[in-house]
């Protein structure tokens, strides 16, 4: 069995000896998808600069920043009810590539305690809303609808991934309604003594700057071979899909190093299971030691 990789010093969640960091403590926030600007500067690259002695004081500021910024961003005036000081439990992100098996990683977690979030179930959640089935419509017509009215996710899923500016467009539309639904999820999950930690899976997490909510992040790997025929025989894709969308992402590369621990996924499921079970476990033990 290949042993989860375990990454120190990533210092966009994590102080310099490798503990918690403390702006997470002072206050979470949601990502709108959307870079948050506060004075000029791109959050995430002044966070995420390499070998920077974190202040924590500062950081707490730009914490509360943040939370008051998207708190009026998303009509709630008041200070946002998702914050560690509320929490107490770890926020693991899921990241890898298409295919790579985060749903099968997300399942093995909530068998042992997760609370699992997942992106593209409140993308779907969404679809279902009437003002959203009506914007839909009327920008692409009636080619979206299937015969009961409900939206065609293929066909949107067809039309965005083969053109930029209407996959951005729709991301606008849906991203922020998503963010607040994932909110509302999360302090469920955090007042329920059966969950242990809460899992946030979703194929955006680092282009929605989303992995800056999680305590840690996990990239499940798998072979591209794999990977693809993964999806040619599961979602009926022909070749050349899974390299066509994951262009409109950032590279695998990029998150792999970003990531905190990387799982295998190319073998038995039973060792998945394992390296899944030492990866929480190692989680767990971090969170409670803070």
């Amino acid at each position: 069995m290949v042993p989860p990789r375990i990454i120190r010093g990533n210092t966009s969640r994590h102080r310099p000896d490798g503990r918690w960091n403390e702006k997470f403590r002072a206050g979470r926030v949601e990502s709108l998808a959307l870079p948050i600007v506060i004075s000029g500067n791109r959050v995430p690259a002044t966070l995420e600069t390499p070998n920077r002695s974190l202040d924590t004081r500062s950081l707490s500021d730009v914490g509360k920043a943040l939370q008051s910024t998207v708190g009026s961003l998303s009509g709630d005036t008041q200070t946002s009810k998702v914050k560690n000081d509320h929490y107490r439990k770890p926020v693991v992100g899921l990241a890898g590539g298409i295919g790579s098996g985060k749903s099968t990683v997300s399942r093995l977690m909530e068998s042992l305690g997760g609370g699992i979030i997942s992106s593209d179930r409140l993308g779907h959640e969404e679809l279902l809303a009437q003002d959203v089935k009506s914007t839909l419509q009327r920008w692409w017509g009636d080619v979206v609808l299937q015969q009961d009215g409900a939206i065609d996710r293929k066909k949107v899923a067809s039309l965005v991934f083969a053109d930029p500016a209407q996959r951005h467009r729709l991301e606008a539309l849906l991203h922020p309604r998503i963010a607040v639904r994932r909110r509302d999820r999360m302090a469920e999950l955090a007042e329920k003594p059966r969950i242990r930690f809460i899992v946030i899976d979703s194929p955006l997490l680092y282009e929605s700057d989303l992995d800056l909510t999680c305590d840690v992040v996990v990239f499940v790997d798998a072979d591209i071979e794999i990977r693809r025929e993964r999806s040619e025989k599961h979602r009926g894709w022909p070749p050349g899909e899974l390299e066509r969308r994951e262009k409109s992402q950032h590279p695998l590369d990029m998150k792999r190093a970003r990531a905190d621990y990387v799982c295998q996924n190319n073998s038995s499921l039973s060792d998945l299971q394992q390296q899944v079970e030492r990866i929480v476990n190692n989680i767990l033990s971090e969170f409670n030691s803070v």
